[in-house]
């Protein structure tokens, strides 16, 4: 276990490197010129003169590698640049935006929890009725359904029946939990659908699978009580493969909250990274993209980790 988390570690270094490399480079594919675009809102007429300096101003007149070079030089002690507009550091603009992501995803990730284990258990212990063709109509539904166009149809339905609409200020976890739980339990509960929809499904796999084993019939045979057998055999095996869902439930998650941010106008780094993509801010929306990367490359270690530690029978040699 030792020997398998020190490579894993090194190939996290690896990955991590790769990521930030093909994000600092791909943000220069984007069209359109950020210098061009700043002077044409601000002059109407671009001025050759102004346009250089301008460019030189930014650090964008020298040569790519040098600009690398330099980005990641500043990015391994914390700095990942300023913002082309504000002129703040991306670092400051993401840690004002920050918390209503995390808000907004902590929710989702509740609603996928609430929903998903009921939908998954019930639905394996009816199986084949009506309940199950029902539960089992829910996962296919919002699987196939996009979470913008349930968003959009779900405030559609909320403003013209009941002249509802998406608040302008929203509260924090850290301020205010129980107002932000409010504020985020729609949107939340959104973003969660499909993930839920996804984890039910497999969770009904799973315990299929597993109700049907011998320990089962085993522990039938003894005389447990059903109870017993479904919560505390089957279950605790049945979890296994869903726990390998988390890590694309929390990258479902992040990404989500981009489109849904900009539904419900929550303040968060989505909304943020849509304005500084659209404003050619390159620091701001590779800080962003970054610090999205990072989250799902360590999510997906903590959880190789986990599962060693939750099903015994691994062994990493």
């Amino acid at each position: 276990m030792q020997r398998y988390l020190i490579r894993r570690l090194l190939w996290l270094i690896v990955n991590i490197w790769m990521m930030v490399t093909l994000l600092f480079f791909l943000m220069y594919v984007i069209p359109g010129d950020v210098a061009m675009v700043m002077l044409g809102e601000e002059g109407g007429t671009i001025d050759p003169v102004q346009y250089e300096l301008l460019r030189e101003r930014l650090g964008l007149n020298r040569p790519l590698h040098v600009q690398y070079g330099e980005w990641i030089w500043n990015a391994l002690q914390g700095d990942l640049g300023r913002s082309y507009w504000t002129g703040a550091p991306v670092v400051q603009e993401m840690g004002i935006r920050f918390p209503y992501t995390m808000g907004l995803t902590v929710v989702g990730m509740f609603w996928v929890t609430i929903i998903a284990i009921p939908v998954g258990v019930i639905s394996a212990l009816n199986r084949e009725t009506l309940i199950d063709y029902g539960l089992r109509g829910f996962q296919i539904t919002f699987l196939a359904a996009p979470g913008f166009w349930i968003a959009i149809l779900v405030l559609s339905f909320l403003a013209v029946n009941f002249r509802w609409h998406p608040r302008i200020e929203y509260a924090t976890l850290w301020s205010d939990p129980v107002t932000a739980f409010q504020q985020y339990a729609l949107p939340g509960f959104i973003l969660g659908l499909h993930s839920s929809a996804n984890n039910a499904r497999m969770l009904r796999s799973s315990m299929l699978e597993i109700l049907g084993s011998d320990f089962v019939r085993t522990a039938r045979a003894k005389g447990l009580k059903e109870r017993t057998v479904v919560y505390v055999h089957t279950m605790r095996n049945a979890f296994l493969p869903v726990l390998e869902l988390f890590g694309s439930d929390v990258q479902m998650l992040i990404s989500g909250t981009i489109v849904m941010e900009m539904v419900f106008n929550i303040p968060g780094l989505g909304t943020l990274m849509i304005s500084a993509v659209n404003a050619r801010d390159i620091p701001l929306v590779t800080g962003i993209a970054v610090y999205i990367g990072l989250v799902i490359i360590g999510v997906n270690l903590l959880l190789d980790i986990l599962y060693a530690f939750v099903d015994p029978r691994i062994h990493y040699d």
